[in-house]
């Protein structure tokens, strides 16, 4: 399959929640991919009807958050990839003449694991019908920023693709509403210390009204109700963060070498 059959999987022209599914990585799918393993199905017999009303976050690590957002799809959600991190560049794949998995050592987030699974996943897709109104799953890299987003050294050479998520990135409050979505439910690995653009992103969600739930894959409780404390300045202290810390894609998205001059 070429870009536009696997992107097009992945965001049906129809389904309403397409024009959220960020494009980065089904633009530089190459046809050398990291060999990874059979995606794992994970027990979802917490999860709401799709008839209840619940919008999904997935804050997962990426290529878990891939096979999460395929069996959420047996289940009659839509999948929509938030992914914002670009690959090593081809033309580095190509000088350094190497196995792909040497190189990831040169990359400061592992995205070559999400683009085979997005890849390996068409399969599944490709024999799911969903309604172009199912309500929206949104998988998410909870390992976009690295380890932290701060102003700590990044070693030179390294190609510093750590990415974030604004509150622009999701449909707005008004619209999910306007899709009968009454709530969302963060599903994550095994606490709820979620990163700041994402607390900040459901900060608005809650002081909009928006019911919150998270739930942790390592434990079998259903989704607990979740409240975010309000932090005013959160939303300027990540836009500078990110203005100062992060290095933006020519060709969109998060992703670039690091020189000697930086840090």
């Amino acid at each position: 399959m070429d870009k536009q059959t696997i992107f097009d999987l992945w965001a049906p022209p129809n389904s309403i929640w397409s024009a959220w599914v960020k494009p980065v990585l089904f633009a530089h799918l190459r046809e050398s991919l990291l060999t990874i393993p059979p995606l794992p199905t994970p027990h979802l017999n917490w999860l709401p009807p799709v008839e209840e009303g619940w919008a999904i976050v997935v804050d997962l690590s990426g290529m878990q958050s891939v096979g999460v957002g395929l069996a959420l799809a047996q289940k009659g959600y839509r999948p929509v990839p938030l992914f914002n991190s670009c690959p090593l560049p081809t033309a580095f794949i190509n000088e350094q003449q190497l196995p792909l998995e040497k190189l990831l050592r040169f990359t400061k987030v592992d995205v070559e694991s999400i683009l085979a699974a997005l890849v390996q996943g068409c399969s599944v897709l490709n024999q799911i019908d969903l309604p172009n109104d199912a309500p929206p799953a949104f998988l998410l890299d909870d390992r976009r920023q690295g380890q932290s987003l701060n102003f700590g050294i990044v070693p030179n050479n390294l190609f510093d693709n750590r990415s974030i998520v604004f509150s622009t990135d999701f449909p707005s409050v008004d619209f999910l509403r306007a899709q009968n979505i009454r709530g969302v439910i963060v599903f994550r690995e095994r606490d709820r210390k979620f990163s700041s653009d994402l607390t900040h992103i459901l900060q608005i969600w809650q002081k909009a009204g928006m019911l919150l739930s998270y739930k942790c894959l390592a434990n079998q409780r259903p989704p607990q109700r979740l409240k975010i404390w309000a932090f005013p300045w959160l939303g300027l202290w990540i836009r500078l963060l990110t203005r100062l810390n992060l290095i933006q894609n020519s060709t969109g998205g998060f992703g670039g070498f690091i020189s000697s001059s930086s840090s």
